[in-house]
């Protein structure tokens, strides 16, 4: 079924080739890494399996991970004299082990499929055991990046929220003040009140307005963030560099090949989008007759198609930075 899918984007690529040398964001080489990752994928299925660990067999782990946590949780929570403080408190410190338990498993197969990508680029073929060579490389490395950079996000965050408050509370007497709030209008028209509620609408709105604003810039600066930090796992592991170097390298990669990064990302929002189109109601078909394009497929194909882009994409960026940086 695999090679039957990945046949079929190869004979799409082609069309899409002929079809798009007009478009004016074509990129002719970002379309070469395209088939050698096609080509590549066919001939090394195994790349699927780390995909296959994180989107089934992970959950599932966690899952029973969960109930071995919880379970004791409640018992002995229900045993003390304020069970509802004791429950609250026991789930605080449940959550936060399952939360660090799930990140550290999905970096520890991220890691190992970083290495089964690189050398199936570099060499052609890969096996397990370059998987688990990767988890003990590449682990580390990867897990103190992934620290290095949600610490970035989380001061962006931070940095919007005090703004959000530090804007929103000097304004608040204005609009919570009993003169300010308007009286509930009755059924005859009475502009005053009227006039009265507009003037505080528009006061919330103005209060408003500029924390809009300053979430709005902060999102464009995690976005324009995570794109040029895009590559920043290939080139720690292609490279063999530090984490540093890795997010700088990926940085240089992205600000010389920004009409390449982006033709990827483009992609891959139109094989999100194509996938939620034909497989709506989480591919049951849900939504009625015409929902979808008419199409009712079963929900195993869906599963296919994510596990199919996730793979493909992944080795699409470790094809497109080995090939620009000259490493094939």
């Amino acid at each position: 079924m695999l090679n039957i899918l990945c046949f079929r984007i190869d004979l799409d690529l082609k069309a899409y080739l002929v079809s798009s040398r007009r478009l004016p964001w074509y990129d002719m080489d970002l379309m070469t890494d395209f088939r050698k990752a096609v080509d590549i994928l066919r001939s090394n299925l195994i790349l699927f399996l780390p995909a296959l660990i994180i989107f089934y067999l992970v959950p599932v782990v966690l899952m029973v991970v969960a109930v071995y946590v919880f379970v004791p949780i409640v018992i002995v929570a229900f045993q003390n004299q304020s069970p509802i403080s004791a429950l609250l408190q026991g789930s605080l410190v449940g959550i936060t082990v399952v939360v660090v338990l799930a990140i550290l498993a999905y970096l520890y197969v991220i890691s190992g499929a970083a290495n089964m990508n690189r050398k199936a680029v570099l060499t052609g073929s890969t096996s397990m055991s370059d998987f688990w060579e990767g988890c003990r490389k590449y682990f580390g490395k990867i897990f103190v990046g992934v620290l290095f950079l949600g610490a970035v996000y989380g001061v962006i965050i931070a940095v919007g929220m005090i703004s959000t408050v530090a804007m929103i509370l000097p304004s608040i007497p204005n609009i919570s003040s009993p003169e300010a709030v308007p009286a509930p209008l009755a059924g005859t028209y009475e502009p005053e009140k009227l006039t009265k509620l507009m003037n505080w609408l528009i006061e919330i709105f103005r209060m408003l307005s500029v924390p809009v604003g300053v979430w709005l810039a902060l999102f464009t600066l995690s976005g324009i963030l995570f794109l040029f930090t895009l590559f920043w796992v290939q080139a720690l592991v292609v490279e063999d560099i530090g984490i540093l170097g890795a997010i700088g390298s990926s940085i240089r990669f992205v600000r010389h090949n920004f009409k390449t990064t982006l033709g990827i990302v483009s992609l891959w929002i139109i094989a999100q989008g194509f996938t939620s189109a034909i497989f709506p109601g989480g591919g049951t078909g849900g939504g009625g007759p015409g929902y979808g394009y008419g199409f009712a497929f079963p929900a195993p194909l869906q599963a296919i198609f994510h596990l199919l882009i996730a793979t493909f994409f992944t080795l699409l960026l470790y094809t497109v930075y080995m090939d620009r940086v000259g490493k094939i």
